[in-house]
C-alpha cells in the first residue's frame, strides 16, 4: 500500500495496525511536519534554539535486521561509488544508527520540529564504556552527507549568529530532521522497539563532579559485583524495551485537557554510583516515570490495568537505625515522632546527613521547601533541628552533619534492596517500575510486592549481621483520568 503526499510516495508496512502504535500515522503527511516547524518558529522565534533543540544522545542506537538493511542502503546512497574500508564502514554505520536513534527521540519529543545539537569539544566522543560507538569525526561526516541528500538540514540560528557572529560553528552545530528522514522509519518498519541504550548501565562518578565527561564518569575495572549489577540491569531493561507500549497513563484536567504520560526514549534504567566507590549511591535513574510529577504516577496503567505505588516510609531514617542495630522504632512513622509539619521534618532528615554544618542543613531545607531564608523561617528550622535531635538522638549524633559520603552509603543500602525487589519480578516477567524507595506495579501484584519488600529488607540486614528497623510500607491509591484533582495540567507540568 502506498499513499500519495505532495508528489511523494510512502510505502505503508503490511502490519499497519501494530506498526502505527509506535510511529505516529501523521508521518505520512509531509505538511504535518512543516506545520509543526512553522508553528514552533512563530511561537518561540529566537528562543526556539533553546526550547526545541536537544543535545545529541551518544548513548542510543538502533538494532535489528531491518535496521541493518536501512543502514546498508543509506551508506550506498551517501557514499556512492566510494570504496570504504571495513573499519570506516563500521564507524559510518554506528554514526547512522546513532543519528536515526536521535531522530526517533526528536520526533516523539518535538512532533517533527525538533533539532539535534552537536556541542563543541570532543570529550563526549572519546570511546569508552559510556560511549562505545560514536566518534565526532564520523558523526559530523555523516551529518554532512545526510544534509547534501536532503534528509536533514543544517539550521542556522539568528540569535546565536548575531551573538557569536562567524563563530557559530565553533559554539554549536544544529541540525533539523526533515520529513524525508522520518519516512525511512516507515519504509523499513523501524520503531521505538528497536531503540537501545548502549552506554553502560552501571555508572561511576568520580570523587568530585567536574565538567569533563571522562572525569565525571570514571572508567573502572569490572568485578563480580559490577558484572552482576550489569546483568540484572540488562535483563530489566530488556523487559522494559519489549513492553514499553504497555506502560502508559493520562489525566484530564478540569478544563477537559487530556495529557498523556509517556516518553519513548527515556524507558531504560541505569544505576549511578558516586564518590568513586560502588558502596556509595547506586540509585536507579533514566526512566521517564521519574520525571513526571508524583501525582501523575497515580494515573499510570500497566498492560491496560490500574497500578499501585508502594513505598517504604521514612526509608533512609530506618536505614540509619538499622546500621546502628537499633530496632525499637520498627514499624513506626519516624517523621510523625517530631511535632512539626511533616514536609519540614522529611526535608531536614534527608538533607542533614549530606551536610557538614547545622546551618547548611537549615538553609538547604528552607530552600528545598521553596521558602525564603528570613528570621521567621530561620527560627522555625533551628527549632525543628532541636526537636529532631531529641526524637532521633542516636542517628542525629551518629550521622547528621558528617558530610555527604554517609548519605550516599545510606542510599546504597536503599538501592541494593530495591534491586533485589525488582529482580524478583523481572525474573517472573512482571513489569515493575522503580521510584527510589518505592515501586509501581499492577494492582493485582500489590500483595506480593508488599511481601517481597518486607522479605528483602529483613534479608539485607540479616546478611550483614544486623537486626533491622523495619519501615512502614505505604500504598498510594490509583486515580483515573476523570477524577483528576488538577485544575490545569499545563500550568502544573512541563512535558518531557
Amino acid at each position: 500500500m502506498r499513499i500519495a503526499n505532495r508528489g511523494n510516495w510512502i510505502s505503508i508496512p503490511k502490519n499497519l495496525d501494530k506498526f502505527w502504535r509506535e510511529i505516529d500515522i501523521r508521518l505520512i503527511n509531509e505538511q504535518h511536519c512543516l506545520d509543526q516547524v512553522y508553528t514552533k518558529e512563530i511561537r518561540h522565534n529566537d528562543a526556539l534554539f533553546f526550547l526545541e533543540s536537544d543535545v545529541f544522545h551518544i548513548d542510543y542506537t538502533l538494532s535489528g535486521s531491518h535496521v541493518d538493511l536501512c543502514i546498508d542502503n543509506l551508506i550506498k546512497l551517501l557514499y556512492l561509488n566510494q570504496k570504504l574500508s571495513k573499519s570506516l564502514k563500521e564507524n559510518i554505520s554506528d554514526a547512522l544508527k546513532g543519528i536515526l536513534a536521535n531522530a526517533l527521540l526528536s520526533y516523539h519529543k518535538f512532533g517533527g520540529s525538533g533539532f539535534v545539537r552537536i556541542k563543541s569539544g570532543n570529550d563526549e566522543y572519546n570511546k569508552n564504556r559510556y560511549n562505545p560507538l560514536m566518534t565526532k569525526k564520523s558523526t559530523l561526516d555523516v551529518l554532512d552527507k545526510l544534509t547534501k541528500v536532503g534528509l536533514i538540514e543544517y539550521y542556522s540560528n539568528k540569535f546565536l549568529e548575531r551573538r557569536y557572529k562567524n563563530k557559530i560553528k565553533k559554539h554549536s552545530l544544529r541540525y533539523r530532521f526533515k520529513w524525508e528522514i522520518f519516512t525511512k522509519f516507515i519504509e523499513y518498519e523501524i520503531g521505538y522497539k528497536d531503540l537501545y541504550r548502549v552506554s553502560d548501565f552501571v555508572m561511576l562518578k568520580g570523587p568530585k563532579i567536574k565538567s569533563s565527561i571522562i572525569e565525571t564518569f570514571k572508567n573502572y575495572k569490572d568485578t563480580d559485583k559490577t558484572k552482576k549489577m550489569r546483568k540484572d540491569l540488562e535483563k530489566y531493561n530488556d523487559l522494559l524495551r519489549r513492553n514499553h507500549m504497555n506502560i502508559s497513563g493520562n489525566l484530564i484536567d478540569q478544563e477537559g485537557k487530556d495529557f498523556q504520560f509517556q516518553n519513548y526514549g527515556k524507558r531504560f534504567y541505569y544505576r549511578v554510583f558516586t564518590k568513586n566507590n560502588f558502596s556509595c549511591g547506586g540509585r536507579f535513574y533514566g526512566h521517564w516515570v521519574l520525571d513526571i510529577p508524583a501525582l501523575a504516577r497515580q494515573f499510570l496503567n500497566i498492560n491496560g490495568r490500574p497500578t499501585r505505588q508502594i513505598d517504604y516510609s521514612a526509608c533512609l531514617l530506618h536505614i540509619m537505625y538499622s546500621t546502628l542495630n537499633i530496632v525499637q522504632h520498627t514499624g513506626k512513622d519516624l517523621y510523625a515522632m517530631v511535632d512539626e509539619d511533616r514536609s519540614w521534618v522529611k526535608a531536614f532528615c534527608i538533607i542533614a546527613p549530606n551536610t557538614i554544618k547545622l546551618r547548611d542543613a537549615c538553609e538547604q531545607t528552607v530552600q528545598e521547601l521553596g521558602l525564603k531564608w528570613n528570621k521567621k523561617n530561620e527560627k522555625r528550622i533551628y527549632k525543628l533541628a532541636n526537636l529532631i535531635s531529641k526524637a532521633h538522638s542516636e542517628i542525629y549524633n551518629a550521622y547528621f552533619f558528617k558530610g555527604n559520603e554517609n548519605g550516599q552509603k545510606f542510599i546504597n543500602h536503599e538501592s541494593n534492596i530495591a534491586n533485589e525487589i525488582i529482580m524478583h519480578f523481572v525474573n517472573k516477567e512482571i513489569l515493575i517500575l522503580s521510584v527510589n524507595d518505592g515501586f509501581i506495579i499492577e494492582n493485582r501484584y500489590k500483595i506480593e510486592l508488599v511481601e517481597i519488600m518486607e522479605d528483602k529488607w529483613i534479608k539485607h540486614w540479616k546478611a550483614r549481621g544486623l537486626n533491622s528497623s523495619k519501615p512502614l510500607i505505604r500504598e498510594t491509591k490509583h486515580l483515573t483520568a476523570y477524577n483528576s484533582p488538577i485544575e490545569d495540567i499545563f500550568d502544573k507540568y512541563v512535558p518531557l
